[in-house]
């Protein structure tokens, strides 16, 4: 098996949409495709984090990814699809390896299992990776992400061992760790295993390191804003790249971090005029909580509007 090589690039964690009464709102997530298409990304992830997955039924799953796939060979046609599929049953994670390859995604995102955290030692960690990398007829990104995982935070020699595996294509990192992706960067194969920033506001630091790619949750937002910060590194302009780097952190922890899917929910609605509510259980922000937020986040969206502007002329 040759191994697929992720192209690199900005692969924003593409948010989900639903109606008052719960049911998805494809009309909103098809407007918010083409939102971020057409504005130099690398692809876009499906059903991650950002896009509520874990409250989303298999089939909603599928739904989501081939509506993502026609939008974007209409419209973007360059874009890489990768589709969360991360369970806590090897089984299960299979089964949505398969779903999301035949809904039409490039490459899958698996978080760990992590309902048994007790029985998730390195063997078993490595031993479900592996069974899912074998089974899945696209290759597989190991996620990296403890706050969501109960804590499990895979170190960096149990990465690496991973790495090997032919159908295994890289590793997110949202835990932030810029220590762990230097110990990979200089032990993995760069060629054939791609190290991805978790999130927009250690990218610069991450691509230093030999990042190639980023999944931003702001990218939902200002996904021409983190396309610029990689644009301005790759052009060797570090002081503007640093100068950048600086206000997406801000914008990034307002969007993200302060108050999770419902602050993303609300700096969307506050900038982009759509956004919805979070699916149940999680709760909407009260008034002042969403302008907070949207204060942060606004002169990020002016700069995605101007650079927009730029491009286009």
């Amino acid at each position: 098996m040759s191994r697929k090589i992720l192209p690199p690039g900005v692969y924003p964690p593409l948010a989900a949409f639903f109606h008052d009464n719960g049911d998805l709102d494809l009309e909103t997530y098809k407007k918010h495709l083409s939102f971020v298409c057409g504005v130099g990304l690398g692809g876009l992830v499906i059903n991650g984090g950002a896009g509520e997955a874990v409250h989303l039924s298999d089939e909603e799953r599928k739904t989501l990814i081939r509506a993502a796939k026609e939008v974007v060979n209409e419209q973007d046609p360059g874009l890489t699809i990768i589709a969360g599929t991360g369970a806590h049953g090897t089984r299960n994670a299979i089964q949505l390896c398969h779903d999301a390859a035949e809904a039409g995604a490039d490459f899958v995102l698996a978080v760990p299992p992590a309902y048994y955290i007790g029985s998730m030692s390195k063997a078993a960690l490595i031993n479900h990776y592996t069974a899912l990398a074998d089974a899945s007829p696209v290759p597989v990104i190991i996620y990296n992400y403890p706050a969501v995982s109960g804590g499990i935070d895979m170190d960096g020699d149990l990465i690496l061992q991973l790495s090997k595996h032919q159908n295994i294509a890289g590793v997110k990192g949202t835990e932030g760790n810029i220590g762990k992706v230097g110990f990979l960067s200089g032990r993995v194969d760069l060629k054939t295993f791609t190290l991805i920033a978790g999130s927009a506001d250690f990218y610069l630091a991450s691509m230093m390191l030999g990042s190639t790619a980023v999944i931003p949750g702001l990218g939902n937002i200002t996904p021409r804003v983190v396309v610029e910060l990689e644009r301005l590194y790759k052009a060797g302009n570090m002081q503007a790249a640093v100068d950048l780097q600086r206000d997406i952190v801000e914008w990034d922890n307002a969007a993200n971090r302060w108050y999770g899917i419902a602050g993303l929910k609300s700096a969307m609605r506050g900038t982009l005029g759509y956004g919805g509510k979070p699916r149940l259980p999680v709760l909407p922000l009260s008034e002042d909580d969403s302008k907070r937020v949207v204060d942060a986040v606004r002169k990020g969206y002016e700069l995605e509007k101007k650079l927009r502007s730029e491009q286009s002329d």
